[in-house]
């Protein structure tokens, strides 16, 4: 009997983004389809610590800032010799390309990038790229694979690091699985406590990218229509901000920020509205899995991904960046309207976990084996329209 092949995974820590999620999910799917995957991460704290399947090995490194990770990652490398490493977010590409330079050792290196240029830079591209940048732009042609999450956040980056396009594929992100449908009937935690009206739910971390002084102010307008709630999941530096914003629009009763939530899911599926205001993203999952669990979706028009996920406003309802009277009126539209189609298959296909994970194995110079499937996507479907 053969040994599994052996894959390893790098995070910088349990931090609740999407990013971290997305490649958690990733990891532990390798593992159930019976690789041996070894987990490397930086600080091994966070709330996705709880999230890593059992069948995970999940490798301390002991360091909280992700440059100090590259001397164990490259260790790691000569002695344990995995047939590829994956890693996700920029700079810690950097340092996991960097540390398989070091090792000198034959290991395929998988890059997943989930964010247009800008996001990794402070200024726009036309005036100038920022150190992060022009270093990605030469590290990042050593990589075997660079992985993005939309076909914006591709051009995005070959464009601004001068890459190869044939060395850069399109991913999406394995967000839609039979446990997203099981976590949404979950119970809501005891500690979240309900809003008593119909609520407007939003979820990120509270940060200015994803532009909830936007939404606060768009919500203070909305409620002049619709006698509703808005519940804000997530955590950042901008509470206290936001709060103070919330107060000076007369919704502070009205607004809810719970912090964090492991489980969001339910909270999407019980809500009236989904809306994302962020001024940019790559793929938003939320987004995604809203879509899924059939919450009408506001977003805006940012780049990239919501176009791709809602199909041209097939799914939902796009609407400018920083507008507030346009994302007002966007989201008393989708409120109206109770006439969304149901996703199709090929839109359940394009984000099945089963589909990902095959296009993933790929990225890895391994061929995806067959395997048991729990649910096909037009189970997917029907369970969905089942709820």
């Amino acid at each position: 009997m053969t040994d599994p092949v052996h894959i390893a995974f790098f995070l910088p820590s349990f931090a609740g983004g999407g990013a971290e999620r997305a490649l958690l999910q990733v990891a532990n799917a390798f593992a159930q389809r019976g690789l041996r995957v070894d987990l490397l991460v930086g600080d091994a704290t966070g709330p996705y610590a709880s999230e890593v399947s059992d069948a995970v090995t999940v490798l301390k490194l002991g360091k909280k800032r992700v440059m100090a990770c590259m001397g164990g990652i490259a260790r790691y490398l000569q002695r344990a010799r995995p047939a590829a490493i994956v890693s996700t977010m920029m700079h810690a590409n950097i340092v996991v390309t960097v540390a398989r330079l070091v090792s000198r050792q034959p290991v395929r290196v998988v890059l997943r990038e989930s964010n247009v240029a800008d996001v990794w830079n402070r200024k726009p591209i036309a005036e100038g790229k920022s150190l992060l940048l022009r270093i990605a732009s030469v590290i990042y042609p050593f990589a075997d694979s660079i992985v993005c999450v939309s076909s914006g956040v591709r051009d995005s980056i070959v464009s601004a690091l001068r890459l190869d396009a044939s060395q850069v594929s399109v991913i999406m992100n394995p967000v839609v699985s039979d446990k997203l449908f099981s976590l949404a009937s979950e119970l809501v935690p005891e500690q979240i406590e309900l809003p008593r009206r119909p609520y407007v739910v939003a979820v990120g971390r509270l940060t200015q990218v994803k532009a909830f002084d936007i939404l606060i102010q768009a919500f203070a307008e909305y409620r002049k229509v619709h006698d509703h709630d808005l519940l804000v999941l997530g955590e950042g530096p901008q509470r206290s901000e936001l709060e103070a914003l919330a107060r000076q629009c007369a919704v502070e009763h009205s607004v809810h920020m719970p912090g964090f939530v492991i489980n969001p899911f339910p909270l999407i599926k019980q809500a009236e509205l989904f809306v994302m205001s962020s001024r940019y993203e790559g793929l938003p999952n939320a987004l995604i899995q809203a879509v899924a669990l059939e919450c009408p979706a506001v977003v805006t028009d940012m780049p990239h991904g919501p176009k791709e996920i809602l199909a041209e406003d097939k799914y939902g309802i796009t609407v400018p960046v920083d507008d507030i009277r346009g994302l007002c009126e966007g989201m008393i539209a989708a409120t109206g309207n109770r006439d969304w189609p149901r996703p199709d298959e090929q839109w359940y296909a394009r984000f099945s976990e089963t589909s990902v994970i095959d296009q993933y194995l790929l990225a890895c110079g391994l061929e995806p084996q067959p395997h048991e499937e729990t649910r096909n996507s037009q189970t997917l479907v029907d369970g969905v329209c089942g709820q």
